[in-house]
């Protein structure tokens, strides 16, 4: 028996120049009764005017309109709104709505913003890209077009274009400028945002009207925007690909010119399948293959339009399509992981818990098909979790102990926890590139546990195999982090803007998404993974510091952040199949000393640790962040001496950890690898 297709929630993206009229058309929209169950995403409410049906407001950013509406201010990113929406959504705070739209600003590339929306936390809440509407000023739209870059770019996005202000003006030179940069457009010409909303809220992977515009073209057809870098391809495969082929040539396009391809629609049957599939990418990021209930009218063979940006159509026109074209395919500089079957694809789901929409993806933006598995174990099963130490050390720069950092990879996932000084130089080592992180959790402010951050999120995005992250990176943390990532981005931006400019690196995969929390409870849950948050004692000057625990297939890792002997730590470790706890410790001779006190004040001691393990019986305590203390006449203490002074509260099992050592956690315990420096891989 066939699955049922999920029920997705469309985002409509409004965007368009200053002045063009996004504000009237959404103020305009709020009054129709079709645009019942609706939520509204706006910059702020002043500018959109919501005094003539403002019924309740909920909070300070989401007010209730009349038939059943929301409507919110952009809270961080689209990702972060659309999420929180959803999360009221599910808890009955608003009321359900079976759409979105979102209003950019005026000098807003709707590119990031759709890659935004193929975001994995997104799709898995259950939305799905609608269509890009751009308003274009019918008395100043020519002018705009010649000085700024943004409107060709929201021109050429578009799936509607709709002509503001038509009473004033009808510039036929306009139109023709419209048509060559985006020709499958629809231009509808709109007086005060009087336009039908179904015209405006449908899927995109299910509109049509760019294909049956572009289907009468030649095979391989480029039609050039005059004066502009914009150009359009049309593909039309006479014969069924496979699925793989079909995967491969679209992995091989969005390697070699991903950061050109603004934009990716299509419908394609496949070989041997009786339902098409509609297709959906921008630059390197494409939204999960969506399966049509029937082939749409007005297509007579599989069609695929490329939006192009600086791109000569013309050399793409040779390449090689899927089978049917006997041409070479395209070089391949990186290559899309995608099923090798489409039902591999449509039958993965993903649950974010009770009502939220269920989703499955499978086309994973530049990801290296070369590059190392995540889990590097081979037999780790499906609800395993591995734990890498990436960094053991302490403040102190020892080539031994690198700063500190985890890998923990669960449900398909890699998740880092901290960045300290050489993360990334380890996570290479670990067989992981830097793009592949899913996402980055931080414990506290203190600088060892966050100086390889910059390094982790700028090496990600470069090229090369070791990077190539395609969508913004993901970080959470205590109230704050959001601060430490603006100005990391503030600190760099000519690095990012070089690096757009000579390398063509996706200005979304330059952004960074943070996340905060201010107190205990689960804060990440994605691919059947929680992670819970738990505030620790660091002391009494060092706050925001916390703790975390990762949940998975019935097993799980208690990850201690820096901390004193703590009681909430012991509340939340409880039966944990792994414990990984810093310590701290100093030669009995110099214990009195007040520098020494001053440290060890803020850390666990090898004894409390004993005591901690005791209360908590995890499967296996692991030390890590080992803060060995030392002068000039005492060495520093070592790991026997860890270990002798934990044995007077603790006799079980026990490793104090060394950089790179892995953690296989399953039903039947947990087994412990340690990385072969000198070959650079782990045994088996």
């Amino acid at each position: 028996m066939t699955a049922p297709d999920p029920v997705l929630t469309p985002v409509t993206i409004v965007t368009g120049f200053l002045g063009s009229g996004k504000t009237t058309l959404i103020a305009r929209l709020l009054r129709q009764p079709g645009l019942a169950n609706t939520a509204v995403i706006v910059n702020e409410f002043g500018e959109v005017g919501l005094d003539h049906v403002l019924l309740e407001r909920l909070d300070g950013d989401v007010v209730l309109l009349p038939q059943g509406c929301v409507c919110c201010t952009l809270n961080g990113t689209i990702a972060d709104t659309l999420e929180g929406l959803d999360a009221r959504r599910i808890s009955g705070e608003i009321p359900a709505f079976d759409r979105v739209i979102v209003e950019t600003t005026g000098l807003a590339n709707p590119a990031p913003v759709l890659q935004m929306l193929l975001d994995r936390s997104v799709l898995l809440r259950g939305f799905t890209p609608g269509l890009v509407v751009t308003t274009v000023d019918a008395v100043h739209g020519a002018a705009t077009l010649e000085r700024h870059a943004e409107a060709v770019q929201q021109v050429a996005l578009a799936d509607r274009l709709l002509l503001t202000k038509p009473d004033l003006a009808d510039d036929a030179a306009l139109r023709d400028r419209l048509a060559a940069l985006n020709p499958g457009a629809p231009v509808i010409p709109v007086l005060q945002g009087d336009i039908a909303p179904a015209e405006l809220t449908r899927e995109a992977a299910t509109d049509m009207a760019l294909l049956r515009r572009r289907a009468s073209t030649a095979r391989f057809a480029a039609t050039s925007g005059h004066a502009t870098r914009i150009a359009t391809l049309t593909v039309r495969l006479p014969e069924p690909p496979e699925f793989a082929m079909l995967a491969d040539w679209l992995g091989d396009l969005a390697g070699a010119h991903g950061a050109s391809l603004l934009r990716v629609k299509g419908v394609v049957q496949l070989r041997g399948q009786k339902r098409p599939l509609a297709v959906h990418g921008v630059q390197h990021v494409f939204h999960p293959p969506t399966r049509l209930a029937a082939w749409p009218p007005g297509l007579d063979v599989s069609t695929l339009v490329f939006i192009l940006d600086g791109l000569d159509p013309e050399p793409c026109s040779k390449a090689r399509a899927p089978p049917g074209c006997g041409r070479r395919p395209l070089p391949t500089t990186r290559r899309l992981a995608m099923p090798r079957e489409p039902e591999d694809l449509l039958n993965r789901r993903g649950m974010l818990g009770a009502g939220a929409a269920a989703i499955g993806w499978g086309i994973a933006p530049a990801r290296a098909a070369e590059a190392p598995a995540r889990v590097a174990t081979g037999a780790a099963p499906p609800d395993a979790i591995v734990v890498t130490l990436l960094g053991t050390g302490s403040p102190v720069p020892i080539t031994a102990r690198y700063g500190m950092a985890t890998l923990v990879q669960a449900g398909g996932l890699n998740l880092v926890f901290d960045a300290g000084r050489g993360c990334a130089v380890r996570l290479n080592q670990a067989g992981v590139p830097l793009g592949r992180v899913d996402a980055l959790f931080v414990t506290h402010f203190h600088s060892d546990h966050l100086n390889g951050l910059p390094d982790l999120w700028m090496t990600s995005y470069l090229p090369p195999t070791f990077g190539r992250r395609a969508q913004p990176m993901e970080i959470r943390g205590p109230k704050g982090i959001a601060r430490i990532a603006e100005t990391m981005r503030a600190t760099f931006a000519d690095d990012v803007r070089i690096r757009m400019a000579d390398e063509h690196v996706p200005e979304a995969s330059t952004l960074i998404v943070a996340h905060e929390f201010a107190k205990d409870g689960v804060m990440f849950e994605r691919n059947g993974v929680t992670v819970t948050a738990f505030e620790v004692n660091h002391g009494p000057l060092i706050k925001p510091a916390y703790g975390y625990r990762v949940d998975h297939g019935g097993r799980s890792v208690l990850l201690s952040g820096d901390t004193k002997f703590d009681e909430n730590l012991i509340a939340h470790g409880q039966g944990v199949d792994l414990l990984v706890h810093e310590v701290a410790v100093a030669p009995k001779p110099i214990l009195d000393a007040p520098y020494i006190q001053t440290i060890l004040n803020h850390h666990t001691t090898p004894e409390q640790a004993g005591v901690v393990f005791t209360r908590t019986k995890p499967r296996l305590p692991v030390f890590s962040h080992i803060v060995e203390l030392s002068d000039d006449k005492n060495p520093r203490p070592g790991e026997a001496e860890i270990v002798q002074r934990t044995r007077a509260n603790w006799t079980g099992d026990l490793i104090v950890g060394q950089d790179l050592d892995r953690f296989v956690l399953t039903s039947a315990g947990v087994a412990v690898q340690h990385f072969d420096t000198a070959r650079g891989v782990y045994p088996g």
